[in-house]
C-alpha cells in the first residue's frame, strides 16, 4: 500500500532560516578562573603548545595536556597582548612585553625571554610561514601614524630589516594581520577602513595594494590555496580573489549577525571559514564564495562576546568576555587524554579543581546529583475530524517500550496517552501532574506522534488533539501554551520530540554543539521530524521514517551514555537521506535552557 502522508503542510517555519548543523564541532575541555577577558589565544604549528593572553596583560603557555608551563604578567593597564608562535615551535612572540611599544621573544625550551623588540607602537605580531620574518604593526605614540616593521631572523635573534609608516585621517590602530600560505603576501587591517596588502620580493617587502573599505575592518585570513583572502567588518564578511593580473578583487560578501567580527580562521582543507563575534560562526566555503549565502552553524559556547579564536589541524580554541578558554575538535576527541580544569589561586597559581577523562569518542559526563527519568508519550492514529494516521500510535508505544527496556525509564514514571485519551484537556492535565511531581534533579522526555498545524498569519504552531475539529484553532494545542507548561516544570532536562511537521517558533535561532559536562546545565530541547514539507507517516504496519531511525539508534546503540545531540545528528542525516523531509533539533526558546543536554544511559 502506498505510503500515507500526514496532512500537515507547514506554510512557514520561522522568519529565520534554521539550518542543520553540518560542521563537526565538539567542545571537550574548558579552562576557567582567568581574572581578565581572554583577548588572544594561539595554537602552535603541531598543536604542541597553546598560548593565552588576557586583557590584564598576562600571557601564559600551556602544553599538549593544556597544563600551564609558563606565564608572564606585565602592567595590567597595558590591556592585552597579541601572540604568535614560530612555525618550528621554538619561540613565542607577544606584544606589550614591558610597554605599549615593544614585544618579547620567548625561548620555549628555556622558558626565558631572549629578546625585546622595539616595535614603536601597540603592536600586533605575525610570523611568516617559513619563520624567517616577523611583522609587527602598531600605532606610534601620540600620533595618527601607523608603524609597520619587518624583522628578519639572523643567528639567534631578530634584526630590523624594514620599517614602513602608514598615515590615514581615520587611523587609530592596526587590529589583524595574516600571511599567505606561500609567504609572498601579508594583509594588514584595522581602524582605518582599508585593507593593506604587502608583497615579498626576494628578501624585502613592499606595499602592493590598498583595498578600500568604508567600515573598520577586523579579522583576516588567507585561504589554504593562497588564491583567496577573507576579512570582516562590523556588518559583513568579504571574499577577495587574486585575478589574472595578480590583483586582489572583491569576489563575494555575506551579511554578518551578532556584531563585529574579531577573528577569522580557515579550516585546514579550506572547506569552512570560522569567525567569532558574540558567537562562533561557521561558513561553508567553495571556490572563494560563501556557499549557502549565510552562516552554516553558530555555537554559543561562551554566552557573551568571543574575542579570540584559533584553529589548527582538528583543534579549535576560543576565549572571550566570560573569562573561559574552550577547546574543541572538528575530528575525534583526543583518545585517552586526561585533561584538568584549572582555576586561578589567590596568587595567580593554578589549582586543580576537576579532572575529566576522555576515551575515544565516548565523553565522560559529570552526572551530578541523581534524579529520575519521566516519560510522557502521546500517539494519535484516530481523529474525530482529521484524516486518520496509520503508525503514530504504534510508533509512540515502541518508543516507550525501548526507553523502558534499555535506558532507565520505568513504567511507574511513564504516562502513555493514545487516541481517544489524547484530548487537549487530558494532555494539559498530564503536563500539570508532571509539573507538580518533578524536582529540579529529574528529567522529562515528551514524545508526540500525530497531526500538526501551522498558522502563518500569527506565526503559531499547534498539535492536533484527538477531538479537535478542523478549522477550530481554539481546540488545538498551541506551541505557546505547550512552552508555558514546559517552562513551569522544574526538571533538570526536558527533551521534546515530535513526529509531525513542527513549528520552528519553538526553537532558538542560535545553534550550538554540546559543551563539556553538559549534564551540569539545565536543558530544554525540541526535535521535530520535518520543516516546510509534507511528512510521511510510513507504510501500514511499519514506522514513519522519523520513528524508524529514532528507534533504530536507541535499539542498536552500545555506548554507555550519549547526549541527545548525537541522537539528533544520526536521525537527521538518516531521514534526510532516505525520505523527502529534513528533521530539525535545537534548544527551545525562552523556557529556561542553560546550555546543557539530556543524556541517555544504557541500563547496566
Amino acid at each position: 500500500m502506498a505510503k500515507l502522508i500526514k496532512t500537515l503542510v507547514c506554510l512557514l517555519i520561522t522568519m529565520a532560516n534554521i539550518q542543520a548543523q553540518t560542521f563537526p564541532f565538539k567542545p571537550f575541555h574548558t579552562i576557567e578562573g582567568y581574572k581578565g577577558f581572554i583577548l588572544d589565544t594561539r595554537l602552535s604549528a603541531k598543536n604542541t603548545y597553546l598560548a593565552v593572553a588576557t586583557n590584564q596583560n598576562r600571557v601564559e603557555l600551556r602544553d599538549q595536556s593544556f597544563e600551564k608551563i609558563w606565564s608572564y604578567q606585565n602592567n595590567p593597564a597595558n590591556y592585552g597582548m597579541d601572540l604568535c608562535f614560530a612555525p618550528n615551535e621554538k619561540h613565542l612572540v607577544f606584544s606589550k612585553y614591558q610597554s605599549f611599544r615593544d614585544a618579547g621573544v620567548l625561548d620555549i625550551a628555556q622558558k626565558k625571554i631572549i629578546q625585546k623588540l622595539k616595535t614603536g607602537g601597540a603592536a600586533i605580531v605575525q610570523y611568516s610561514p617559513d619563520g624567517k620574518f616577523l611583522i609587527t604593526a602598531g600605532k606610534a605614540r601620540q600620533s595618527s601614524t601607523g608603524i609597520i616593521k619587518v624583522w628578519q631572523w639572523k643567528g639567534n635573534q631578530f634584526e630590523l630589516l624594514q620599517s614602513f609608516p602608514y598615515q590615514h585621517k581615520r587611523f587609530q590602530n592596526f587590529r589583524s594581520i595574516a600571511f599567505s600560505p606561500n609567504g609572498q603576501y601579508f594583509a594588514l587591517l584595522g581602524t582605518m577602513a582599508n585593507v593593506l596588502v604587502y608583497k615579498r620580493h626576494k628578501k624585502k617587502f613592499s606595499f602592493f595594494q590598498l583595498i578600500a573599505q568604508r567600515s573598520w575592518t577586523r579579522g583576516v585570513a588567507f585561504h589554504p590555496d593562497g588564491k583567496y583572502l577573507a576579512f570582516g567588518t562590523r556588518t559583513k564578511l568579504y571574499s577577495l580573489r587574486l585575478d589574472k593580473r595578480k590583483q586582489f578583487v572583491y569576489n563575494d560578501s555575506i551579511r554578518v549577525y551578532g556584531g563585529e567580527i574579531r577573528d577569522l580562521r580557515f579550516t585546514p582543507k579550506g572547506k569552512h571559514l570560522l569567525a567569532c563575534n558574540k558567537q562562533i560562526r561557521v561558513y561553508a566555503w567553495k571556490n572563494g564564495k560563501f556557499e549557502h549565502g549565510e552562516e552554516e552553524d553558530t555555537y554559543d559556547l561562551h554566552g557573551s562576546n568571543v574575542f579570540a579564536l584559533d584553529a589548527n589541524k582538528d583543534l579549535i580554541v576560543s576565549g572571550g568576555k566570560d573569562k573561559r578558554l574552550i577547546i574543541a575538535t572538528s575530528g575525534k576527541v583526543p583518545a585517552k587524554q586526561v585533561t584538568k580544569n584549572n582555576t586561578q589561586g589567590k596568587k595567580g597559581d593554578t589549582k586543580k579543581v576537576a579532572k575529566t577523562k576522555f576515551e575515544s569518542d565516548d565523553l565522560d559526563f559529570d552526572v551530578g546529583a541523581s534524579g529520575k527519568n519521566y516519560l510522557l508519550v502521546v500517539g494519535i492514529n484516530k481523529y474525530q475530524s482529521w484524516k486518520p494516521l496509520v503508525n503514530a500510535t504504534t510508533d509512540a508505544r515502541k518508543v516507550a517500550k525501548i526507553l523502558q527496556k534499555r535506558y532507565g525509564f520505568t513504567k511507574a514514571n511513564t504516562i502513555e496517552v493514545y487516541d481517544e485519551q489524547a484530548t487537549n484537556k487530558n494532555i494539559l492535565k498530564q503536563l500539570s501532574s508532571l509539573r507538580e511531581k518533578l524536582t529540579s534533579q529529574d528529567n522529562l522526555l515528551l514524545y508526540y506522534s500525530g497531526h500538526g498545524y501551522y498558522n502563518a498569519a500569527i506565526k503559531e504552531g499547534f498539535w492536533i488533539p484527538f477531538n479537535a475539529q478542523k478549522g477550530e484553532e481554539t481546540q488545538y494545542l498551541a506551541n505557546s501554551t505547550l512552552l508555558k507548561y514546559i517552562k513551569a516544570i522544574k526538571a533538570k532536562h526536558i527533551f521534546l520530540v515530535a513526529d509531525a511537521c513542527f513549528s520552528g517558533s519553538l526553537f532558538t535561532q542560535g545553534k550550538r554543539g554540546y559543551i563539556e559536562n553538559v549534564e551540569k546545565y539545565r536543558s530544554r530541547w525540541g526535535f521535530a521530524s520535518g520543516r516546510l514539507e509534507l511528512v510521511s507517516d510510513g507504510t501500514i504496519g511499519e514506522s514513519s521514517p522519523f520513528a524508524t531511525y529514532f528507534l533504530k539508534y536507541l535499539s542498536q546503540n552500545q555506548k554507555k551514555r550519549f547526549p541527545i545531540s548525537e541522537l539528533i545528528q544520526y536521525v537527521k542525516v538518516a531521514v534526510s537521506n532516505n525520505a523527502s523531509q529534513t528533521p530539525i533539533g535545537h534548544p527551545l526558546k525562552n523556557v529556561g535552557d542553560e546550555g546543557g543536554e539530556f543524556v541517555f544511559y544504557l541500563k547496566k
